[in-house]
């Protein structure tokens, strides 16, 4: 990567998955009050943004190198695909200890059969919007710590940015 696809790469294409991430979280869990969409009045877009934060929570965590293989109930330690331009890998011993990881692992499970849709009812995937929040915040505590600071940067710089704000 040039040096300039990656501040590009930094500073407007993960910002812009982060903010696909936490949309869910922030227009409906109820922390930023000024924010927040009616589900059943938006239900199209409350739809749309639980699914791409169940995607995103896949995304990133193979980007840190954990995922749930087809057909296994366990996060697994894998290669980093973000290794590439400099994410590191996340410590599956560490991350396992973290209150919000069987939510992680909830999720990931539930991303993987909606990806696939296996079974046709596996598009309605019951994550609660509490499990789902507790791995958006996870998640986004593993883009600071194995994507953002092995490079140097901040995600909080990035967000700042005015195209990445919310």
């Amino acid at each position: 990567m040039t040096t300039t696809e990656k501040q590009r790469f930094f500073l407007d294409h993960l910002p812009h998955r982060v903010n696909l991430l936490t949309a869910f979280r922030e227009r409906y869990a109820g922390r930023n009050l000024d924010k927040i969409l009616d589900p059943e009045r938006f239900r199209d877009l409350f739809r749309c943004a639980k699914d791409i934060a169940i995607l995103m929570v896949r995304f990133f965590c193979g980007e840190v190198g954990l995922k749930v293989r087809k057909g296994q109930g366990a996060v697994q330690s894998c290669s980093a695909d973000g290794a590439v331009y400099g994410a590191t890998k996340a410590n599956l011993g560490v991350i396992s200890t973290d209150k919000r990881f069987s939510s992680l692992l909830f999720v990931l499970i539930a991303a993987n059969r909606t990806v696939a849709h296996i079974e046709p009812s596996d598009v309605d995937h019951n994550v609660t919007d509490a499990a789902l929040v507790s791995a958006i915040d996870l998640v986004e505590d593993l883009v600071r710590s194995h994507i953002y600071a092995p490079n140097n940067m901040t995600l909080d710089d990035a967000m700042k940015l005015p195209n990445n704000r919310m």
